[in-house]
Parts: C-alpha cells; structure tokens; sequence
C-alpha cells in the first residue's frame, strides 16, 4: 500500500455539513443532517491535537493507494480518521456495530455506538472510524467489496488502530506536599495513536518519601544562623536556628591604677565559631585582643566579629567607648583619700584623711558648688560644695540611683519545640544578663481529608512548626459507586457484565453467558464437483460476517445406460462423466417411468438453488 501523509489540519478537511444537504459523492460533506452526524466525527481529543475552527471540526486526512470498485483502477483515495471514543471504553464492535450511522456488521440491524465527549465521559478505544473516497470517480468508500453495507454509502466504519502506529506520551512528573515525611508523586503519560490522534492518559500516583537537603543562611540583622532542610523536590521546608552573638560593652571606670578595656560576652550557641578583630579604626582591625588603656580619657575600639557555622560566614563590624576618669571615689561613689567621712568628697588621693580635719571655719563654712555627679544605674547622684575658707569639700544632694536601662535583643525565637533566648543589656553601664523565654503555643493548620470509597474522611490538625499532628472527626469510608457494562456475546466469545467503581476502579464481573455460535446462512456453491474433484461451497455467518468454504465431494464416475421403453434398443445417455453443467446438480428420481436394462431410474438434471 501506497502511504502519503498529508498535514494534520488541512483546510479542507471538514467533517459536518448542512443540514438536510444531499452531498452525492463530495468527500467533505455528509449525507446526513449535521445533528445526526456520530459524535466521534465531531469530537476530537482536546488533549493531544483538538483543533476547532469556526465550529468545524477537523477530521485526519491521509492519501492512500487502492483498488476502486467503481472505476476498476488501482488509484488515490483520500482517507478521513476519527478516532472512536465510547463512554464504556469498548469499541462499538464488541455490540456488533461497525458504522457510524449505528449499523451493525450484518448490515441491516441497528445499534449503540455509545458515543461521548472525549476527557469528559468517554475514552478511546484503539478503534478509529474512517472512510475513503476515490479521486479518479469520486465513489465513497469503494475500496470495500461491494458487498459491504458501506460501499457507495456516505458513512464512516470501524477498524481497528494498528500498533504499529501507537506512541508513547511524553511523561509529566509533578510533586505535591502530603505531609513532614511524604510528598505525593503524579505521573501523567498514555499513549496515542499516530495515525488517527486517539489518545488514552494514564496518570498514576504514590508517596515517596522527602528528598531532604541542608542549607544554612546566616541571619545577622537576627544575631543567628538559620538552618534550612527543603525537599528538593515539593515545597516543604523546616528551619532551625543557631545563635550567633557577641556583646562588647562599653567601659566607664575611673583611672590611674590598673588596665581597662571593653567588655566581651560570647553568647553563640554549639556549633558556631567566632573570630573577633581589634583596632584603632574602621579598616585596620587586625588585632587578636582589645586594646587596654590606664589614663584618663575617652576611647573608641573597632573591631570585626567573625562568625562560623556549617563553613559559612557572616561578619559584624562595629565601635565601642572605654571612658576613663581619674578620681578618688570608690565603685559606690564613696571618697578613697582614708578620711572615713561618707560625705567627704575631696578626690584627692595624696590628702591622707587631711581633708576633713578643723582647719578653723568650725561649723561656719562658706560653700560654694564646686561640681556635679549624676546618678548611675547602681550609684547615687550628689552635688560636691567647697569650703572658700577652709577648702573642705562636701557631699550633699544625693540623686537615687536610676536603676539599669535594659534593651533587649531576641536571639532565639520560642517554638513549640525549644525556649526561646535573649540577652539583655543596659544602655547606660553596659551590664548585661542572658534570659530564657518559655516554649511557645503551636501553630496547627487544619484541613479536611474527604471520605472515598476506599479509605475513610478525617480532620487533620498539623502544627507547622514541629509537625505535632492529630487526626480527628473520623467519617466512614463511602460505599463503592458501581456502573455496570454489558458484554454483549458474540459468535466466539461470550458475554459478561463489568461492575466498575468509578471511584476507586474495582471491578467484579457477573452474568456470563455463553458464546452465541455462528449462525450459517444455506451456503453458496462456489465450484461444482467433477467426477474426480470435489467441489467448494462458502458459508457466511449472519451475525458477524465470518465465513468459511466447505468440499463438495466428488460424484464418481456413471456408465451410460439403455431404456426399453423408448425402442429397442434406444439408449439415453446420462453424459455425468463430462461433468455437470454450471447450475445443475444430479438426483435419481424414483418416479422415472424410463427403465434400464440394470433397473436403475435416470439421473436428472436438476437447477442448484442458490442463496
């Protein structure tokens, strides 16, 4: 055979006509009303190549060789396919129709092709419907035999997709949270044929577990690091994190005896390294240690912290004070000269407790202000007055104490899983303290799991945070949606009826019957018998078109024979050594009155009737 493929869409390949048009032999109109037309001549698959133009429906047009029965030539037809799509899955022949139009093999009876919507309520069935048309003479399907109900009819028949033609879909993988462990996989695939564009997608699904990869991001505007599992694969993802802090406080001390510096706390948790560089400036943070400082005054340290975790770095840059004042006082505010007077505030540490002795003012001082110490967070506030006359100096005044300023700085969130942590530190004195804050609530998602046929339906309450998960309002499963199929029985096969779920797929199958056996018409005499050769008769069934050629056996020899009847001694001979005549067939008949000299009747001549 001759194949010539054509474009899928051509622009003439139109399925539907007019209604009421009689089209005679025009291969792009029907000869029924367009409201009468099969549905699979106006329905194609939406999923693979469905393509609609101005309510037109395109048929597949091949071009193809073959014997006309019209104009006897072995020629070019043009061939329509549509794929057939049923609402049970099963091709129209397995009830015995083969047209379009409902008629069924025998030709004369009618049928239910049971035709659907395709991707709504009917599937393909690996059957296509197709009909030819002779360029050279215009006849509708006469590359049939003649015989066949569709010959020179304007209707499409049935035949069955080679799979040779039948192709793979190429495969669409998509994955779905299901919860903390599994995401579901959808597969979505099928096959097609390419020859008529019938489609069968198959999608399948399963649960695998997490695809799990580690990830950590450092967080500094969070004082932590963050570490983040994600499937690869869904979008589920938990996160941990890791603190990452160090204060440096600042420094306010008086001078004059012993080294001074910033103050530095390590509040990173297990796992994270840190760094930490010092300098004079900004760009020059390169030493190991802070810089100590012993005269009065007031100082800026930089330095750079460097953090660690999992090899990933994050860096904190900043500046801290140290402030130095050289005075006699004590951490309380209390004067060191050795006077042990509590208000004595001359802050001279060379007076020895000289400072307080009568140097003649008596109780009749003259004070003047001489400055003012403002309250700490822990220390008085006081005014100190000087003698003009004496030059003592005096206390007076006290402030309370302002108690320390704390700020707050979170490093770790609470979860439902861990307490949370944060340190706090006072922006006056730089005194800090570390606190815990307790676990905190859970964060349940809930939703709805329906009932099926198969499993039942529940509530599900999932904390996002750690998972924790109850299942509650427990439905039953849903009794099974059963549809049932009729196989209707054939000549060689039997029948049965499908019960199918259609919610989960489970079927059982009842009501088998037997195969109905061919039904055989009287015969048709092909070839006669000779005397030596046997002769061939063809049976058809009625039901289903199958036919088979049975040997009529050989008649034998006959010798020629006499009637005294007709005169003595005339004979008549019965001539079956030369065979019978086309038609004809032979019978003794007992009611000849023409004797034999053996006694034997005539053989007469007798028309075959034929069927």
């Amino acid at each position: 055979m001759n194949l010539k493929k054509e474009p899928l869409f051509p622009q003439s390949a139109g399925a539907a006509s007019d209604a009421g048009h009689v089209c005679g032999h025009d291969p792009y109109r029907l000869c029924r009303p367009a409201e009468q037309l099969p549905r699979p001549c106006r329905a194609l698959d939406a999923g693979i190549r469905a393509h609609k133009r101005t309510g037109r429906q395109q048929c597949f047009v091949t071009r193809e060789t073959f014997k006309c029965g019209e104009c006897g030539k072995a020629t070019s037809f043009e061939v329509f396919r549509v794929p057939e799509y049923t609402r049970n899955g099963q091709p129209a022949l397995s009830r015995n129709v083969k047209y379009s139009d409902g008629t069924m093999v025998d030709g004369v009876g009618k049928g239910d092709t049971m035709d659907g919507i395709p991707g709504k309520d009917a599937t393909y069935t690996g059957y296509h419907y197709t009909k030819a048309v002779c360029e050279t003479c215009g006849g509708i399907n006469t590359n049939m035999s003649k015989s066949e109900y569709g010959y020179l009819k304007n209707v499409y028949w049935l035949y069955d997709c080679a799979a040779a033609f039948t192709q793979e879909l190429d495969e669409t993988v998509s994955y779905e949270y299901t919860d903390d462990t599994y995401h579901t996989i959808t597969t979505k695939g099928g096959t097609y044929c390419a020859f008529c564009y019938g489609t069968n997608h198959t999608v399948s699904r399963k649960l695998e577990r997490h695809s799990m990869v580690t990830e950590v991001l450092p967080q500094p505007a969070n004082g932590r690091f963050a570490t983040v599992e994600k499937c690869s694969l869904c979008d589920y993802a938990r996160y941990d994190y890791t603190a990452a802090k160090v204060v440096i406080a600042e420094l306010l001390r008086r001078g004059g005896r012993q080294p001074h510096t910033i103050t530095v706390s390590d509040l990173s948790e297990a796992g994270v390294r840190t760094s930490i560089r010092y300098g004079n400036s900004a760009e020059s943070c390169t030493m190991t240690s802070a810089p100590n400082y012993t005269e009065e005054g007031q100082y800026m340290v930089y330095y750079e912290i460097t953090y660690t975790c999992d090899g990933v770095d994050m860096t904190e840059n900043g500046v801290a004070n140290v402030w130095l004042r050289d005075d006699t006082t004590d951490e309380n505010g209390n004067c060191d000269c050795g006077c042990s007077n509590p208000n004595c505030g001359c802050q001279n540490k060379n007076c020895n407790g000289n400072c307080c002795t009568d140097k003649g003012c008596g109780e009749n001082h003259h004070f003047i202000l001489l400055d003012r110490t403002k309250a700490g967070c822990i220390t008085l506030g006081y005014d100190r007055y000087l003698c003009t006359e004496c030059g003592k100096i005096e206390k007076r005044d006290y402030v309370d104490s302002l108690g320390h300023a704390w700020q707050s700085i979170v490093i770790r969130d609470a979860t439902c899983e861990t307490d949370g942590k944060q340190l706090e530190f006072c922006s006056r004195c730089g005194e800090m303290k570390q606190t815990a804050t307790p676990k905190g609530e859970h964060s349940y998602e809930v939703y709805t799991v329906a009932a099926t046929c198969t499993s039942p339906g529940y509530t599900v309450r999932e904390c996002s945070a750690c998972g924790d998960r109850h299942i509650e309002d427990i439905t039953a499963a849903l009794p099974h949606n059963y549809e049932s199929h009729v196989i209707a029985a054939t000549c060689e096969g039997g029948g049965k009826t499908i019960h199918r779920c259609d919610g989960c797929g489970s079927s059982f199958v009842t009501d088998y019957t037997d195969a109905l056996g061919h039904s055989w018409d009287e015969g048709t005499l092909v070839t006669n018998a000779t005397c030596t050769g046997e002769g061939v008769m063809e049976y058809r069934c009625t039901r289903c078109g199958y036919h088979r050629l049975d040997a009529d056996p050989a008649d034998g020899h006959i010798p020629r024979r006499s009637c005294y009847l007709h005169g003595a001694p005339a004979l008549h001979p019965v001539r079956r050594c030369a065979g019978k005549r086309p038609g004809t067939r032979l019978q003794e008949r007992s009611d000849c009155t023409h004797l034999h000299r053996d006694g034997l009747h005539h053989q007469h001549l007798l028309p075959v009737r034929r069927h």
